[in-house]
């Protein structure tokens, strides 16, 4: 079994364990990179969005991103080049665990389409503002 981070919450407990990262120790090492999980669980929420408004993609543009993961970076145009050479690796191990998720990368931005979920429905959860 690989061993699980200790700053994770019951949310990122139950993504870790529902993507098979217990039995796949190896596979597992790039996520402890607070990025990785950061974006494994983003996208894990935007498609779950996309599937609930019955969306089929969107266009979140780098600088977005750029302001929701890489305020560390600078605010140049190297900066944000720097994010998205980053954020292209780190999203590379987090489809390891989702392969099953629909993302690509134009020039503009990052393109998720709605995909299969890769957490079952609860039978309970609800967006309630949506």
């Amino acid at each position: 079994m690989g061993k699980q981070p200790q700053a994770i919450g019951g949310f990122f407990s139950q993504c870790y364990r529902v993507a098979g990262a217990d039995r796949h120790a190896r596979a597992a090492r790039p996520l402890q990179v607070a990025l990785g999980y950061g974006i494994y669980s983003w996208l894990l929420y935007r498609i779950f969005v996309l599937r609930v408004t019955q969306r089929r993609s969107v266009l979140i543009p780098w600088q977005s991103l750029k302001l929701q993961f890489g305020s560390d970076y600078g605010d140049s145009l190297r900066g944000l080049l720097d994010f998205k050479k980053q954020f292209l690796q780190r999203l590379e191990d987090a489809l390891l665990f989702y392969p099953e998720a629909n993302v690509s990368a134009p020039a503009t931005g990052l393109l998720v389409a709605a995909s299969r979920l890769r957490i079952g429905h609860t039978g309970g959860a609800r967006l309630s503002y949506l």
